[in-house]
């Protein structure tokens, strides 16, 4: 799975503004973590919400890799070079 967080120049303020007023909220002088948060899945929830009001777009790649063919797509390497060209062409 390859997941990207993308976003309008223009809209980089806004985002940066909501994202500290979460950071605040809900963690208040540290960082954002997810280990902070632990098992509460109420107070995830409620991050998540919160962060939802962002400029962002979520970007998704999932690959089954049983319905792959390619014998150097069995390769680790190989397959994380082609998995990120993938996700870099549709973002492009």
């Amino acid at each position: 799975i390859v997941t990207a967080l993308t976003l309008p120049k223009d809209k980089r303020e806004e985002a940066e503004t909501l994202v500290e007023a979460v950071r605040k909220r809900f963690f208040q002088a540290g960082p954002i973590q997810s280990a902070t948060v632990g098992n509460d899945a109420r107070r995830r929830r409620q991050v998540l919400a919160a962060l939802l009001e962002a400029p962002f777009q979520l970007f998704a790649l999932v690959v089954d890799k049983r319905e792959l063919t390619g014998e150097g797509l069995r390769y680790k390497g190989s397959f994380y070079k082609f998995l990120c060209g993938q996700a870099d062409s549709e973002l492009y």
